[in-house]
């Protein structure tokens, strides 16, 4: 199974809480690339869950993203200016693509394809996952793009989604929704316009 997003979160609202510098300047050099540039601009992780199926990775997926913010933070052109928008939680749901696979080689190439296809702030959202099943174990690999997860994330997330996936066989309900790292990333905006505030042209 592969999980995708559902297309009825296609148009999230503008958010107000305005990107970093740095969230522009990554958005920049990525709608730079000239189409055969194949370089990934995404942090990917693979994680084990035993006694998955489509339904239970669908649904640690689904909490996963409720869980985070920024996860459903995206960056949008508008009026000739660079935007964040937002989706609420329970927006975003995920159904399985199957996509067969002759070969170790082939399940390599489609998953970076896809990867490159969804996991960039060009897309939305800026994520894209694929699961890999090899008897009773299933591998997830996620893909995000590297404005809305960085190296703590993905250090993190390699517990929290063999900890969800566990709450999800469970029965358990939901977690509680992480810190806002949208709210952090406007504050951060804010402090650096203060440090170099724009001079008049």
């Amino acid at each position: 199974p592969c999980p995708r997003r559902e297309d009825a979160a296609a148009d999230p609202p503008l958010d107000p809480r305005e990107p970093t510098p740095d969230q522009r300047r990554r958005h920049a050099e990525r709608t730079a690339r000239l189409p055969e540039d194949e370089s990934a601009p995404f942090i990917a992780i693979g994680i084990r869950l035993r006694h998955a199926d489509e339904a239970s990775v669908a649904e640690t997926l689904r909490r996963f993203v409720d869980r985070h913010e920024a996860l459903r933070s995206g960056l949008v052109e508008h009026d000739g200016r660079l935007h964040r928008r937002t989706a609420g939680p329970g927006t975003l749901d995920f159904r399985p693509e199957t996509t067969p696979a002759a070969d170790e080689d082939e399940v390599v190439a489609r998953a970076l394809d896809w990867f490159r296809r969804w996991a960039d702030t060009t897309s939305w959202p800026c994520f894209g996952a694929v699961t890999v099943r090899t008897g009773d174990i299933t591998t997830l690999a996620l893909a995000v793009d590297h404005i809305a997860f960085d190296g703590l994330s993905a250090y993190l997330a390699l517990s929290e989604l063999p900890d969800l996936h566990d709450g999800v066989l469970a029965g358990a309900p939901p977690p509680a929704a992480a810190p806002s790292h949208v709210d952090a990333a406007h504050r951060i905006a804010g402090e650096q316009a203060d440090l170099h505030p724009a001079h008049p042209s």
